[in-house]
């Protein structure tokens, strides 16, 4: 039986309210004196409170940084406005800051994701392989594994065996790449440091291992260094030179991330055609793209 601390036991409100608190009168360098700015804390923190007692069984005020990365990266699916988002980890901030848990100056690498989401659209089978053809052939496998996986583009630069880079446990439908079995296993180091498995086909990965590097090659994307176990483009760049095709091929770009679109379109109406349930293809779709909740899923099938 799960045990939960007494702090846990209180009310989000009352744990919130005890957090704000602390924060009057301090918030990093600089002094808190607004009543309304330390009332908007407390109302985050109760989103954040409730985060840590039913995920966790943890009290707000032992969220770790990790804790709050996990958390963040849920906001950044679900907050209706980059806004909402930055308000939430705003005061995320703050307590931990407060806490001497996160230093002045250190951020919690976390992107608002539902913008890129919002913006993309799903592009049709043919057309992923017309732009690919219009790519280097390193950039083409870029490609065919996104299409084929719906990864994101930075996640390309941390595929790797599964055996070598086993995933996390986390809750997964039973169902999950039915159909697959004779796959080849692989990771990839996703949101919020969760690794989790992907499924290539046994040509793709075929293919992919002849690009195996001999020695772990560190790459730089958007200020974050990763160690890339293949000779594969990715993140930025790979996004960019996929938009350049895509406008040379069709006029247009939805963007690198109108392939997870493609995907997640392609894998729901398969998982439905083998006589899996609507909402059951959903969670398992937003477990295989590596969202922590099916909803999210909604908004790719604009």
């Amino acid at each position: 039986m799960a045990k939960f601390s007494r702090a846990s036991q209180k009310s989000d409100e009352f744990q919130a309210a005890q957090v704000a608190k602390a924060l009057q009168g301090t918030h990093g360098s600089r002094t808190i004196k607004s009543d309304m700015s330390i009332e908007g804390h407390e109302n985050r923190l109760k989103l954040a409170a409730s985060y840590m007692r039913s995920v966790h069984n943890m009290a707000l005020r032992d969220m770790t940084v990790t804790h709050a990365q996990l958390y963040l990266e849920q906001r950044a699916e679900v907050a209706e406005t980059r806004s909402t988002f930055n308000t939430d980890r705003g005061a995320v901030y703050a307590m931990l800051r407060n806490q001497r848990k996160l230093g002045q100056r250190e951020q919690i690498s976390v992107r608002y994701e539902r913008d890129e989401i919002i913006s993309s659209r799903s592009y049709t089978h043919t057309q992923i392989n017309m732009i690919r053809d219009r790519m280097t052939p390193k950039n083409a496998l870029c490609v065919e594994i996104a299409h084929e996986t719906g990864l994101r583009a930075h996640e390309l630069y941390t595929i790797d065996k599964l055996e070598n880079q086993p995933a996390d446990i986390r809750p997964e439908h039973e169902l999950k790449f039915q159909g697959k079995s004779d796959w080849e296993c692989y990771s990839v180091d996703g949101k919020g440091g969760l690794i989790r498995e992907i499924r290539l086909s046994p040509e793709l990965a075929r293919r992919l291992e002849s690009h195996r590097l001999l020695t772990p090659v560190q790459v730089r994307d958007r200020a974050v260094f990763y160690q890339k176990k293949y000779d594969l483009s990715g993140g930025k760049k790979f996004s960019n030179a996929f938009s350049a095709a895509s406008k040379r091929t069709l006029g247009y770009s939805n963007g690198a991330h109108g392939i997870r679109h493609t995907y997640a379109k392609t894998e729901l109406g398969r998982y439905q055609q083998r006589g899996v349930p609507f909402v059951d293809a959903k969670t398992i779709v937003s477990q295989e793209l590596g969202h922590f909740r099916p909803d999210i899923v909604d908004a790719y099938l604009r």
